[in-house]
């Protein structure tokens, strides 16, 4: 749980966050709309999308793949300095209740498919 992981408050209850209660706010599905009330004054909100939000302090970021970050989070991964959350393991051939179990909701991890 979230909670597990150091989270002072788990929700899915907006109003049950403080109005400008957060330093930053990371928005990596792109729910702009009612967010930027929860962002303090010198606060900034980061969306992972093409477009820029209408907020102050904003910004869109992209993510890229580059296979130097991606080594370094293998050996962090190897290392143990980096924990990984995976809800379920599938094989090639289980792709159908991988993609079922998925699109179910709920998971506190990743879905692994293995080839």
């Amino acid at each position: 749980t979230a909670k597990s992981l150091g989270a002072e408050l788990a929700t899915d209850d907006p109003e049950a966050l403080p109005e400008q209660g957060y330093d930053a706010i990371v928005d990596t599905v792109g729910l702009t709309a009612g967010l930027g009330r929860f962002v303090a004054p010198d606060g900034h909100y980061v969306v992972t999308s093409k477009e820029q939000p209408d907020l102050p302090r904003s910004h869109s970021v992209r993510v890229a793949a580059d296979a130097a970050q991606l080594g370094q989070l293998a050996r962090m991964v190897d290392a143990g300095e980096l924990r990984l959350r995976v809800a379920a393991h599938y094989g090639l051939y289980d792709v159908h209740d991988a993609h079922w179990h998925f699109e179910a909701g709920g998971l506190l991890g990743k879905v692994v498919l293995a080839f």
